[in-house]
């Protein structure tokens, strides 16, 4: 689980940089990645 955690805030730390040449929005980026995964778990719950 640790391991997750520290993949997702190395992805978040690329896509921060990424924000600053791109001028993404890396919060509506991981809110949108939430999301995706909260309706996925939502979708387990269900069936």
């Amino acid at each position: 689980m640790v391991n997750e955690i520290n993949k997702f805030k190395n992805l978040e730390s690329l896509l921060r940089e990424l924000e600053k040449k791109l001028q993404i929005h890396v919060d509506d980026i991981v809110q949108l990645i939430n999301f995706i995964y909260n309706m996925a778990r939502l979708r387990q719950l269900l069936d």
